[in-house]
């Protein structure tokens, strides 16, 4: 099972595969990511919460960009 899972983090670290996975997943299939909008981020992020500060971890993590914003 950890083997599916390791290649479905490889997969989805690639800018056209998650692109069309999420279209076809949250638009029904109607294309409106692209692939050439999407950006790696970082995949640790940090909140406060109690106990103080806080970090996690993402598998994948992706800017979406349009129009240079």
């Amino acid at each position: 099972m950890a083997e599916k899972d390791i290649l479905e983090k490889v997969l989805m670290a690639h800018s056209d595969v998650f692109a069309d996975c999420e279209n076809a997943l949250a638009y029904g299939g109607r294309r409106r990511l692209k692939a050439e909008d999407i950006f790696p981020a970082p995949t640790e992020s940090f909140y406060r919460g109690k106990g103080g500060i806080h970090s996690q971890f993402e598998d994948v993590s992706a800017y979406l960009m349009e129009k240079g914003k």
